[in-house]
């Protein structure tokens, strides 16, 4: 009974991963995949490979190439499971974990090689930790004291910059001794490569900014259909601070008007004091 319940549990699992990925497969690509799964849960190792081989002529999908690395692995075949291991995740296999503790992996996973599958399933569960346009504004991450340079003598504001979301989002939190507050997320879109921030305060105002690194400094704009113009530029300092600089443009972008002039320095104590 417990045989049949895993096996069903898989089954759905399978159906499911399969419309997510890549849509919902036809009848009968889903029925060689299942029955796949079927015979190697079975054990009946060359007709599942057989069954997955005649899935991914019809399309080339994750799952399949999944369960034939599978396959080829509890065959002894390693070289050939490494390499259906590799184009599985490639082709953005998910859970991409699973493959790190799967039993039927367990063969491969002893070949000295399965360490640049390893790498691979790592690169896939933190996208974002590696390419250096995800890092482009950390220089603004840190516990901050804020002082609004033209009033410097005004009780400093608190700002908290973390990561957030495996380093692909930074989080702020924003507060001032008078009970102003807000939050931002900031992002690096690859697909755009772009930077985004998106801003509301407890006052209910918003703001929806993108833009990127200029000459080494954070650029973001609103939307040109926005009225007025918001734009904000971070730039690094010496000595682990960091300006920010807030202005508004009611002409288009001609003109810019100050509106907030902000020096951010580490908190004593913090990790860039």
């Amino acid at each position: 009974m417990k045989i049949l319940l895993l096996f069903a549990a898989l089954v759905i699992l399978t159906c499911s991963l399969l419309a997510a990925q890549t849509g919902p497969p036809s009848p009968e690509l889903r029925a060689l995949i299942t029955e796949g799964h079927s015979l190697l849960s079975a054990g009946k190792l060359p007709e599942a490979i057989a069954k997955f081989q005649a899935a991914l002529a019809i399309e080339q999908r994750p799952m399949p190439m999944y369960g034939l690395a599978a396959a080829y692995s509890r065959s002894g075949r390693l070289d050939a499971s490494l390499e259906w291991a590799r184009k599985a995740i490639e082709a953005g296999f998910m859970p991409v974990g699973r493959i790190l503790t799967d039993p039927d992996f367990a063969a491969v996973r002893a070949d000295g090689r399965f360490q640049t599958i390893r790498a691979l399933v790592e690169d896939r569960q933190h996208p974002c930790l590696k390419p250096p346009e995800h890092h482009q504004f950390d220089f603004w991450l840190g516990q901050w004291s804020v002082t609004a340079r033209t009033n410097p003598n005004n009780p400093p504001a608190r700002s908290s910059i973390t990561l957030a979301q495996e380093g692909c989002a930074i989080r702020e939190e924003y507060s001032t001794p008078a009970g102003y507050a807000g939050t931002s997320l900031n992002f690096y879109d690859s697909a755009t490569r772009s930077w985004y921030q998106t801003w509301v305060d407890n006052t209910g105002g918003v703001l929806f900014l993108r833009g990127g690194l200029q000459e080494g400094k954070m650029v973001m704009q609103s939307d040109a259909a926005v009225k007025p113009l918001n734009r904000i530029t971070w730039s690094s300092l010496p000595d682990h601070q960091v300006q920010q600089v807030w202005e508004t443009s009611a002409d288009g972008g001609k003109t810019w008007t100050v509106i907030f002039d902000g020096l951010y320095k580490p908190v004593t104590g913090s990790p860039m004091s």
